[in-house]
């Protein structure tokens, strides 16, 4: 059975003015469990940003309560909430001269005395958060010699240095790509598992998200906060209500969406239905045109596309032109297409 690590009930979030509170989200409750990587999803200007920033202490809640590790989150002293929870914001250090490891070390800040002397043991913790996360060859490198990516995993270990049972993330993917991205959302879901870490994370990478995590916040400025695994969202419709949009499919085979293709032509294909068709099928819904007469009102291109291994044939009433690459295959049904209007 999962423990319960951070817990929001009736939580209301935003910002204290003098004429009054500016409410951002209201009356949002739920639960993020010990060891499971959990995502915030949501558009820009619903409130993400607010509610971690809420749940870390940095904004005073307007109502409700916050409970981390079974304790009111007003309860802890400074002290106690930077051992019980670590924060990665999207902001970049702009801190010159200081190695990898002297700001992984900045983990340890919670454990140190004054002077923030590292003890042998502090030193052994950070070079296992270094070493946990992959950047080994990284420990001596300056901080401005980073890539966008290295600079998150950097920030990462020192969360991990810190020795805390909860980790919370601001966009950990933004500014990386794509290949990157994917590295870093295999590597949070890891040491939530291995670390046994509750991991809290805001993204805009929805399919990553969906791919990736053990539970998704959908917060929603109308209808709230809606919670639950990928799969039982995309089961109960949550999740195409949540994304709707005209250009938008979401395919319940695969719990991913994907841009929506919207037909006018018709063109009859042949040949088994391997990798090869499947690109052309893929090449031909982005230029509007559908390989089965899934609608009656589609108008017919007067040519055949033969597929037989990686060879593609198209055979038109008066020709036949075989095509060694899909982009060959378009330009040949373009002018088909043409000459038929």
């Amino acid at each position: 059975m999962s423990k319960t690590s951070i817990k929001i009930e009736n939580l209301s979030t935003g910002y204290h003015h003098k004429k009054g509170n500016y409410v951002v989200a209201k009356k949002l409750s739920a639960d993020i469990n010990k060891g499971e990587l959990t995502c915030l999803l949501g558009s820009n200007g619903v409130g993400k940003s607010t509610l971690l920033k809420t749940l870390c202490g940095f904004l005073p809640k307007l109502e409700g309560d916050v409970y981390i590790e079974e304790k009111n989150g007003l309860e802890y002293t400074p002290t106690e909430l930077a051992k019980t929870l670590s924060v990665v914001l999207t902001e970049k250090i702009n801190l010159r001269n200081m190695t990898v490891t002297d700001i992984v070390s900045m983990g340890r800040s919670p454990y140190t005395d004054f002077w923030g002397r590292l003890r042998k043991e502090d030193k052994a913790i950070v070079n296992q958060a270094i070493k946990h996360v992959g950047i080994q060859h990284l420990a001596n490198r300056p901080i401005q010699s980073l890539s966008d990516g290295e600079r998150q995993k950097m920030m990462i270990a020192k969360a991990l240095a810190q020795e805390t049972a909860i980790i919370i993330l601001d966009e950990p993917t933004a500014f990386l790509d794509y290949p990157s991205k994917i590295e870093m959302m295999r590597l949070l879901h890891d040491l939530s598992r291995e670390s046994s870490k509750t991991i809290f994370m805001s993204t805009h990478d929805l399919d990553l998200a969906l791919q990736t995590s053990d539970c998704i916040w959908l917060l929603n400025k109308e209808t709230g906060l809606h919670v639950g695994t990928p799969e039982d969202l995309a089961i109960e419709g949550t999740l195409t209500n949540f994304f709707e949009s005209p250009s938008l499919d979401f395919n319940i085979e695969t719990g991913l969406f994907g841009v929506k293709s919207f037909c006018n032509y018709y063109i009859e294909t042949e040949g088994e239905d391997g990798q090869y068709k499947q690109m052309l099928k893929k090449a031909l819904l982005r230029n509007h045109i559908q390989i089965e007469r899934a609608e009656e009102n589609l108008k017919t291109i007067p040519c055949k596309i033969s597929v037989c291994d990686n060879t593609y044939t198209v055979k038109t009433k008066t020709q036949t032109i075989k095509c060694e690459s899909i982009r060959q295959v378009l330009d040949t049904v373009y002018s088909v297409q043409q000459e038929a209007i």
